[in-house]
């Protein structure tokens, strides 16, 4: 995990060449932890969006 800015924290896949399997991933963790934020009875983090590879990052 890595923190973006004051109220934003980004995790950045270590491992993978398949930029849509690691992107599937993500978006099911994403999912998973809304799920959860939604029927928790404390504070969850929420996810805000996924990123795209870039310069530098080959992985969302």
């Amino acid at each position: 995990m890595h923190r973006v800015g004051g109220g934003l924290a980004a995790p950045f896949p270590l491992q993978g060449h398949d930029t849509a399997a690691v992107r599937e991933r993500l978006v099911a963790e994403a999912t998973a932890a809304r799920e959860l934020a939604a029927c928790s009875p404390v504070p969850t983090p929420e996810p805000v969006g996924i990123g795209n590879p870039g310069h530098g990052y080959p992985l969302p």
